[in-house]
């Protein structure tokens, strides 16, 4: 049974639990990590690759200051944001510093994704 706190689409995949208060042990905290970061740094990697790109536009647009480049800007920046959204709404956080109350954490992740 889903205890998420947000309804959620039947369609909509189950989301990835981040537990930052989950009890572990040392061992158990150091797979975790691992886990993460052999799925993390690729990404990262790749995203770095992104807006590396969209630099290289932003160069180009600010020598020749074309349309057409500055429209590739404008639609590459949205969907890389539109996909980060994506990628970042389908975790789960619990645990959060600072933050008591569950009902508080969809507003104070909504205000991380603005």
């Amino acid at each position: 049974m889903n205890k998420s706190h947000k309804k959620r689409h039947p369609k909509e995949p189950e989301p990835i639990i981040v537990d930052l208060k989950k009890k572990d042990t040392e061992y158990g905290w150091i797979l975790s990590v691992d886990r993460m970061a052999l799925k993390f740094v690729p990404s990262w990697f790749t995203y770095l690759s992104w807006i590396l790109i969209l630099a290289a536009f932003q160069f180009l647009f600010n020598k020749s200051d074309h349309w057409i480049i500055g429209s590739i800007i404008a639609f590459s920046s949205v969907a890389i944001w539109r996909y980060l959204i994506a990628v970042f709404w389908q975790y789960e956080f619990r645990g959060l510093p600072f933050i008591k109350s569950e009902k508080y954490i969809i507003g104070y992740l909504v205000l991380l994704q603005e």
